[in-house]
């Protein structure tokens, strides 16, 4: 009898366990999703899986996105369709623009999906949708604007830059569940919920951020007068003064004032959430150029202007 008890409560517990999903909010605040993952998709590696984004209606926009970065992100964006509905956009990330819309063969927008209680929810399944491991831990992001409504139906609105983005960890097989149905209604949306950084939850937040327009105001306007003028105003002074040493001083100080604003746009992109490999060595490379030019062809262009132009 004790064996048969034993037995039926494990099970019980097992079932338990398969039934929730797992829930998490960036930084205790008021944007959240949360992950449900078949058992048979879970076993596989691939299949179906859902997911929920759940915004206030406050937020212009709310997305969820697959990996560490917005660059080559498949991103899941909702708004409010201005009749009491939501949009579910698929978009792929392209670095610092506007994601593009994706049209993706079996995701859809399920039962509870709406606004309810001056908030926005999006109930998603996603059946192969995109190229995701569904076994062990997986990268997502996260980013939300605030704003009015975009009232809109189309898949291709355009959006506005994000206020604040996050990054996070999901591992899917604290988010196992046993069958392959909407995760979300019922019983199951009162499922526990992991808010912050938590290393015993199903999700474990690794940073978030939100992007300064001073920042990129302070970048643009350093770089612009960097090669629009100072480049070239220096490269105009030897040979109109023929002095080297006016030259070298201020294509020094336009050197320390170029490094100056990439570093505000690497700060930029940091916080934005912009940052990739492929990003960071362009603005690199752009720079390190600069300073190839400074060493040897700058020069000796300056050097045959002297020749022409200076008595």
């Amino acid at each position: 009898m004790r064996s048969t008890f034993s037995a039926s409560l494990a099970v019980l517990s097992a079932s338990s366990a398969l039934a929730v999903t797992s829930s998490f909010c960036p930084d205790n605040g008021n944007v959240c999703f949360r992950w449900g993952i078949p058992e048979a998709s879970a076993s596989a590696g691939s299949g179906s899986f859902y997911f929920q984004i759940k915004a206030p209606t406050s937020a212009q926009w709310a997305g969820l996105g697959t990996g560490s970065q917005m660059a080559g992100s498949n991103m899941f964006i909702i708004y409010q369709d201005g009749n009491g509905n939501v949009t579910l956009s698929p978009r792929r990330g392209v670095g610092e623009v506007m994601p593009q819309y994706t049209k993706r063969s079996g995701l859809e927008l399920l039962d509870g999906s709406g606004i309810k209680d001056n908030q926005m929810i999006a109930n998603i399944r996603c059946n192969n949708c995109v190229d995701l491991s569904l076994k062990g831990t997986s990268s997502w992001i996260a980013a939300w604007k605030n704003g009015n409504s975009l009232d809109s139906t189309s898949m291709e609105e355009r959006i506005s830059e994000h206020d604040t983005h996050a990054d996070f960890s999901v591992d899917f097989s604290k988010a196992t569940m046993s069958s392959d149905s909407n995760p979300f209604t019922g019983s199951n949306e009162d499922a526990n919920s992991n808010s912050g950084s938590s290393s015993g939850g199903a999700v474990t937040q690794n940073g978030s951020g939100s992007p300064s327009k001073t920042v990129l105001r302070a970048h643009g306007i350093i770089m612009s007068i960097v090669f629009i003028a100072g480049y070239p105003l220096g490269a105009i002074l030897m040979p109109m003064l023929g002095k080297w040493l006016i030259h070298a001083g201020w294509q020094v100080v336009m050197l320390l004032l170029m490094w100056a604003g990439f570093g505000l746009g690497y700060v930029y992109a940091r916080d934005g959430g912009y940052v990739s490999s492929s990003l960071r060595c362009a603005r690199i490379g752009t720079c390190l150029s600069v300073l190839t030019c400074e060493s040897s062809g700058e020069n000796k262009l300056t050097q045959e202007w002297a020749l022409l132009f200076v008595p």
